[in-house]
């Protein structure tokens, strides 16, 4: 473990999906991406062990450091068929998933944009405090999902415990028409945008640019030579220039590829990796977000926790 920290740079964590009608049907209704450990005795241990701040902090005490913990967030929901429909609680029994979404279909899953239309339909929306999410329902229907109150409390938390950043799974489940509910293209993720991006008070550049890491040795029983694909047998294929090419004048980091959106360039001390995105989707979308955002001087290896 103590040298997987050190290799790596950020690890993303999967901090949503403590729950769903397809892990335990018939059981309860539970919010699955809660902040808080203060459950109902009703939820299933399941639940409990992989709620946010729970598994953030287990992170933080047995794995990497804080700054390089990065926390997921969903933007999407869970569904379940209430088998009282006059007891909506957290923790009330269920029968089972809701139906597929129009456009997801998968049952017991629909995304933010599919939300928000059952909202628009006079869905009775809920505050569940002791877990700082919401919940809503209407009829047997019953949805736990976050909102923009939700994303904006999960933030300011992030902040407040130094972690190094959120990410979200995925882009295109948000409303990204803005269309669906009224509140803007992308309303989720431009939350964490708003309170986490360069224009938020929280945020100051360091007074001096963190130093490039120095070359790998080549000393050693590896195979291939000084500066070889960081990322080799990793799923992605890449390819080297060695001191010219792209990346001959540039920093250390990652970098858009302008004449094919389906590589990047990995730049390591004026060498030149061309990577190929992976077939995975979960990965090609972590990769994607790290191409587009996540410029940096040190190394960009990262390790996906779920």
């Amino acid at each position: 473990m103590a040298k997987l920290i050190l290799l790596t740079s950020i690890w993303t964590t999967s901090t949503y999906d403590s729950h769903m009608a397809s892990m335990a049907p018939g059981k309860d209704t539970v919010e699955r991406t809660a902040l808080s450990t203060k459950t109902r005795l009703t939820l299933v241990a399941m639940s409990t062990s992989m709620l946010g701040d729970y598994a953030m902090n287990y992170w933080k005490v047995n794995g990497p450091p804080a700054e390089k913990l990065i926390v997921g967030l969903p933007t999407y929901g869970h569904t379940f068929i209430l088998s009282n429909p006059s007891n909506t609680a957290v923790g009330a029994p269920t029968s089972g998933p809701e139906p597929a979404g129009p456009d997801t279909r998968q049952s017991g899953f629909w995304a933010y944009y599919e939300i928000c239309t059952f909202l628009k339909n006079r869905a009775t929306q809920a505050w569940d405090t002791p877990q700082d999410v919401p919940y809503a329902y209407k009829g047997n229907e019953w949805l736990g999902y976050d909102n923009i109150k939700s994303f904006n409390i999960k933030a300011q938390w992030l902040m407040k415990n130094n972690f190094g950043g959120a990410m979200v799974w995925s882009l295109n489940l948000d409303d990204f028409t803005g269309t669906f509910y009224n509140q803007g293209k992308f309303p989720l993720i431009n939350t964490l945008k708003n309170a986490l991006g360069p224009q938020s008070t929280s945020c100051t550049a360091p007074a001096q640019p963190i130093s490039p890491i120095t070359e790998a040795s080549s000393s050693g029983s590896g195979s291939g030579n000084s500066g070889s694909n960081p990322r080799s047998g990793s799923g992605s294929s890449s390819s080297s220039s060695g001191g010219t090419g792209f990346c001959a004048s540039m920093a250390s980091g990652l970098f858009p590829n302008p004449s094919n959106s389906n590589s990047f360039y990995h730049c390591m001390n004026g060498k030149t990796y061309l990577q190929k995105l992976p077939r995975w989707p979960g990965l090609r979308l972590q990769l994607l977000l790290l191409q587009l955002g996540m410029n940096r001087s040190d190394t960009a290896s990262f390790v996906s926790v779920w």
